[in-house]
C-alpha cells in the first residue's frame, strides 16, 4: 500500500490515503507502522479519508495507537498533500476536533487555523485541577531544575510550554519524554 512519510517542525507522520475506504487500521497495526526498530517509524499516523464536510478527512492515531482529535504539524503536511494534488493554494482539512483551514503561503510552506485553544484543566486533560499559565512542574535535577512553571493547553492533543531564554541549551527530546510519560498528563 502507498504512504507518505513527512516531517513538520520535527514531528514524523506515515500517512495513508484511505479515501476509497478500504484500510481499517487498528491500534495495533498503527503500533506496529509507528515503531522505529520494527515499522516505518512515526510520532503519528495519518489515514486521510473522504468528507463531505472539506477537502479531506484526517484521522490521527498517535504512535501508541491512541487517537489524536487534531495535530497542527500534521495538518499542514496533509494540506499540501491535497493542495498538490487539486492545485489549490486554501482548502479545509476536517479532523475529530473540527474543520481547519489552511492556506499555502509559499511552495512547501502552509500556514494552518487552528481555531482557539483549550486552557482548562479539565479541557487538556491534566490529572488534578490548576491553574494551566503556571504549574508547579520541574524537569531536571531536584536541586537545580532547568525548567520549571510550564503552561498547558490543548489544541487537539495537550501541549505544555516552557518559555526558556536560550532553546539550543535544552534537549528537547529528553524533556518530551519526561513530559509525555508524567502522571499529571493522562493522555
Amino acid at each position: 500500500m502507498k504512504f507518505w512519510k513527512m516531517n513538520g517542525a520535527g514531528n514524523s507522520f506515515v500517512i495513508f490515503d484511505d479515501r476509497k475506504g478500504a484500510l481499517g487500521l487498528k491500534p495495533e497495526q498503527v503500533k506496529a507502522i509507528a515503531d522505529p526498530a520494527t515499522g516505518v517509524g512515526a510520532d503519528q499516523v495519518i489515514a486521510l479519508e473522504s468528507t463531505l464536510r472539506g477537502d479531506v478527512f484526517m484521522r490521527i492515531w498517535n504512535r501508541d495507537g491512541s487517537s489524536a482529535e487534531a495535530c497542527g504539524n500534521a495538518t499542514r503536511c496533509v494540506a499540501w498533500l491535497v493542495m498538490e494534488e487539486t492545485q489549490k493554494d486554501k482548502i479545509v482539512v476536517e479532523t475529530v476536533a473540527g474543520r481547519l483551514k489552511a492556506d499555502r503561503v509559499g511552495p512547501t510552506q502552509i500556514s494552518v487555523d487552528m481555531g482557539s485553544p483549550l486552557l482548562k484543566w479539565e479541557e487538556i486533560p491534566l490529572a488534578e485541577r490548576m491553574d494551566t499559565r503556571g504549574i508547579d512542574l520541574k524537569i531536571g535535577p531536584i536541586d537545580a531544575p532547568y525548567l520549571q512553571l510550564p503552561g498547558a493547553v490543548n489544541m487537539g492533543n495537550p501541549h505544555i510550554i516552557f518559555f526558556v531564554p536560550e532553546l539550543d541549551k535544552i534537549d528537547v527530546k529528553a524533556v518530551g519524554s519526561l513530559c509525555e510519560w508524567h502522571p499529571l498528563f493522562p493522555q
